[in-house]
């Protein structure tokens, strides 16, 4: 399984994949990382999981980042860290 993201905090678009064997139906995915900026990856990987008929359970990373508040109830995100931007 594969989907390319939308463009990230580079403006790069990255295609990110896994296994269909790795993720099954019925399975609930807590999707992690370390920043959170445009939230293009969670937004993709949430792609991924629902295609494999898993449940998403949300986001969480370290540093939020998001500028876009709907991203953030979306997914849902929360971290540890919030980035305030002036």
């Amino acid at each position: 399984m594969r989907r390319t993201s939308g463009p990230d905090y580079r403006d790069r678009h990255v295609v990110f994949g896994f296994r269909r064997d790795l993720v099954r139906s019925g399975d609930r995915v807590l999707f992690t990382d370390d920043w959170v900026d445009t939230g293009a990856t969670a937004v993709t990987a949430r792609a991924l999981v629902e295609e494999a008929g898993a449940r998403w359970i949300g986001a969480a990373c370290v540093v939020d980042g998001l500028t876009e508040p709907r991203l953030r109830h979306e997914q849902p995100v929360r971290g540890l860290l919030g980035v305030r931007r002036v």
